[in-house]
């Protein structure tokens, strides 16, 4: 519709300078009223406007929507008054666009965070024993997505999702703190293992060698049960939860 009203526009203003009569006067400035209108009639189509958005301008034009709703057409809101709020119009219509922006955002890193996986290792060819493996792609991805949460919580469109972008953050942040906790249990349980593996050492520190084992087999039915199951990371869950 809007290219086919520049389009009558440009025509129609060639005919007026052309003949330059009432009649191609009053065409040329019926569609110069109506070309003005197309910019709110466009942002009045915009796909990302939802029902919040609607009630907004419902409520900014004193109508109510279920009267509106049984008959929805164009030339109704044309006449009650609509295109007497084009400015605010604009505003509610680009605020939508930027929500929907950042819904689509924030629905990017819920797939991604489906489709993660915890690299796990083989330790010292052991079977039923397990080490986290390299976690660059994850970290780099956990990173990368705390920023973006970041930027949304700085948007001025936020606050349609404002509890989801929250919500996101606080699983991300409790997933990083986890992992800092398990790399370093991790790094304990390697060098412990190294020591307690040899038989001189458990006999020298009977109680120490019990506690470790205690620890170790803890360690291993975790490492075996995230590794039998192929577990993908569960931060869609709360609290945060390994789960395949």
């Amino acid at each position: 519709m809007a290219a086919s009203v520049e389009s009558t526009f440009l025509k129609v203003h060639k005919l007026n300078k052309y003949f330059q009569d009432d009649v191609s006067n009053k065409l040329f400035e019926q569609v110069k009223h109506f070309r003005s209108d197309v910019p709110t009639m466009v942002e009045l189509g915009n796909p990302s406007m939802l029902t919040e958005h609607w009630e907004q301008i419902y409520k900014m034009m004193g109508m109510n929507a279920e009267d509106v709703l049984q008959e929805f057409t164009l030339n109704k809101l044309i006449d009650a008054g609509i295109m007497d709020f084009k400015k605010e119009i604009s505003n509610i219509s680009g605020t939508a666009s930027g929500q929907s922006r950042l819904l689509k955002s924030l629905d990017n890193i819920s797939e991604a965070w489906t489709t993660l996986s915890l690299p796990l290792l083989p330790y010292r060819g052991g079977e039923g024993k397990y080490i986290l493996g390299d976690l660059e792609e994850l970290l780099t991805t956990l990173e990368d997505h705390q920023v973006m949460l970041q930027a949304m919580l700085a948007s001025k469109d936020v606050n349609l999702i404002l509890q989801q972008v929250n919500t996101w953050q606080k699983r991300l942040s409790l997933f990083s703190d986890t992992m800092d906790e398990w790399l370093g249990v991790q790094r304990d349980w390697m060098y412990l293992e190294n020591i307690f593996s040899a038989e001189d050492i458990c006999t020298q520190l009977p109680d120490e060698a019990v506690k470790f084992s205690n620890v170790d087999a803890d360690w291993n039915s975790t490492m075996r049960s995230i590794s039998l199951g192929k577990a993908g990371i569960g931060v869609n869950h709360e609290p945060w939860i390994i789960g395949p």
